[in-house]
């Protein structure tokens, strides 16, 4: 069952988080910097070419999908952490809540972690975060314009900043690393339980 509905249920949900990020962003084209539109585009992206690469006969590594569930993870924690500064009305409902869900969802029932031959891989979810956050705070620093309230340096000073992004980066590593580990146990208990 497995391998029957996971080519059609990573196109569905490619085209779901390709599709709602254009459609939330299309008529706010200068915001498209921001994490939310970033995170959910790419993961289309990568969902998509992890469709052409199984059609084509190449493997994708399976940590390039806690790193992707991750990152949308991230972007539904720090959204839910602080309703009153995002939008969940409308599609934003979709990239802030419904599409890290759905991902969350695929990498349960899909991405099988026990294919990762080191466990120390797990750190590689912070890449992609620790990027976007070097390029929020040069863009912040050459505009004034910090994207997100918690970069704001002027306003909040450098001491809440470094510890609200050090904070963060401590829960993201600990959530991945307890994603990466629970999925081991579910997978390798699956074939005596399950299909």
């Amino acid at each position: 069952m497995n391998r029957r509905f996971r080519q059609p249920v990573t196109l569905g949900l490619s085209i779901l988080f390709i599709c709602t990020a254009l459609y939330c962003y299309w008529g706010r084209l200068g915001y498209m910097h921001e994490l939310t539109f970033l995170s959910n585009f790419s993961v289309g992206i990568f969902l998509f070419d992890t469709v052409l690469c199984r059609l084509s006969g190449r493997k994708v590594p399976q940590i390039l999908y806690l790193d992707c569930m991750m990152l949308l993870f991230l972007v539904m924690m720090v959204c839910t952490a602080f309703t009153n500064e995002f939008k969940f009305n409308g599609m934003f409902l979709f990239l802030h809540m419904l599409n890290p869900v759905f991902m969350i969802l695929y990498y349960f029932l899909f991405c099988d972690m026990n294919r990762v031959q080191k466990s120390s891989q797990v750190l590689s979810v912070m890449i992609v975060p620790l990027l976007y956050l070097i390029f929020a705070v040069a863009y912040g620093k050459a505009t004034g314009d910090y994207i997100y309230f918690f970069l704001n340096i002027k306003e909040h000073g450098y001491v809440y900043c470094v510890s609200f992004v050090l904070i963060l980066s401590a829960a993201v590593v600990m959530m991945g690393c307890a994603m990466f580990c629970l999925n081991r146990i579910i997978f390798k208990n699956r074939k005596k339980y399950w299909f």
